[in-house]
């Protein structure tokens, strides 16, 4: 019996302790004024322009670098001693892990090889293509997933980005087994399965880099059928995407 009321009275301080410990949380102190927009808001300089619409280009150009290149600009040709530099980009890390086991050495020289340097020329002409399928970017030309840990499953460390349809793309080399195409985007380059891009001639390459109509994705997800064909655009954070919808997207050459 008395070890019963021993409990008894443990629960019975234990939950008091608990009570009074979340009575004096100190809530952190907000100042009711900036929860209105009113607060934000500057009524004096609100609508005074800052640069204009001639010094945002000037600003735009200054800010593009090699990385970001203008696409409608980009030269026809790029030579091999910079289209190397660029294949020869990613750092290769021993330390990752491919289907639960860590990379072997045998695994890393395939990798490497697969950029197929041995192939890129004293200059390359540069080619017009299109993505015709929701894909995904990648830092090598392979299938394979890599993590930090055996157990890892969600973040693949050669995942660069995922790109929607109609995105143009300036396709600059073809690895070893001509199954990825390395691809100078808009914001990034990197690796890309052959079959999710179709080339053009620069004309028709150009109205995809300055489309004059587009549809903007807004949603999460959007579903579109083109053709009979459905295509897939995802919203991505920050950045409603912008992309040309037509039905020339479907007859042109697919690469090989």
């Amino acid at each position: 019996m008395q070890t019963i009321l021993v409990i008894l009275m443990m629960i019975i301080l234990f939950n008091g302790n608990m009570v009074s410990a979340a009575g004096s949380k100190t809530e952190p102190s907000v100042d009711k004024t900036l929860l209105k927009a009113a607060a934000w808001l500057d009524s004096e300089n609100g609508n005074a322009i800052i640069i204009d619409q001639q010094e945002v280009n000037a600003l735009n150009k200054r800010m593009q670098s090699d990385n970001m290149p203008d696409l409608q600009n980009y030269p026809a040709h790029i030579s091999g001693e910079k289209l190397k530099s660029y294949l020869q980009e990613y750092e290769f890390d021993a330390d990752l892990y491919v289907n639960g086991k860590l990379l072997t050495s045998a695994q890393l020289a395939d990798l490497a090889a697969g950029r197929n340097l041995d192939g890129v020329e004293e200059e390359t002409n540069v080619k017009y293509g299109v993505v015709v399928q929701r894909t995904n970017l990648r830092s090598l030309p392979t299938d394979l997933k890599a993590f930090l840990a055996p157990s890892d499953k969600a973040f693949d460390m050669w995942q660069e980005t995922a790109v929607d349809p109609a995105e143009p793309v300036l396709v600059l080399h073809y690895n070893e087994k001509r199954n990825f195409v390395y691809v100078q985007m808009r914001n990034y380059r990197g690796w890309l399965p052959t079959k999710g891009v179709a080339l053009t001639n620069h004309d028709t390459w150009l109205k995809y880099v300055c489309p004059d109509k587009f549809a903007i994705v807004t949603d999460k997800l959007s579903l579109l059928k083109v053709d009979k064909v459905q295509l897939a655009f995802k919203w991505a954070a920050g950045f409603p995407q912008k992309v040309r919808i037509c039905s020339c997207l479907y007859v042109m050459q697919t690469v090989i």
